[in-house]
């Protein structure tokens, strides 16, 4: 007897319009990277969405595409989001964190290909070196630091 598939949607994203196109490899890339993940852990992707041109330091509910997802992501019955690596969820820290938790919020879940765990909260927040409830304030400071070239790396992720 075959198992049942659970539904995710794939989300793809590409910083530069200087690598959008069909002669670029970008989506390909991805959709390939999101495709096999899928069907090795069990999923059925039911609908794709692209922000082509988009940087991955905007806010995830400003970009059209991610925004048209989370529209119809409540009617047609998936709970998972699917990207091809944390990055092309989003590149800034910040935005990452903030993106993660307004999604845990809605129940939906986000899962890079390339790093399954990534978004686990108790395993990103111990991988940037902040325990628990602590994370985000010293996520965000660690980040602030980094920018502005004050303190060591390993303060950094104190």
């Amino acid at each position: 007897m075959a198992r049942e598939l659970k539904p995710a949607v794939a989300y793809l994203r590409t910083s530069s319009a200087a690598n959008v196109g069909p002669d670029k490899d970008s989506d390909k890339r991805q959709r390939t990277a999101v495709e096999a993940y899928a069907k090795r852990a069990g999923f059925k992707i039911i609908a794709e969405y692209y922000d082509k041109a988009v940087s991955g330091a905007d806010r995830i509910d400003v970009r059209p595409g991610f925004r048209e997802m989370l529209q119809k992501l409540a009617a047609d019955g998936a709970k998972t989001i699917i990207v091809e690596s944390p990055d092309r969820f989003a590149r800034d820290l910040a935005v990452q964190l903030a993106g993660h938790d307004m999604l845990k919020g809605l129940r939906i879940s986000t899962i890079p290909a390339s790093a399954p765990d990534f978004f686990i909260e108790d395993t990103t927040y111990r991988r940037l070196g902040a325990p628990g409830a602590r994370g985000h304030r010293a996520i965000r400071e660690g980040e602030r630091r980094c920018k502005t070239g004050s303190g060591s790396q390993a303060e950094a992720r104190a």
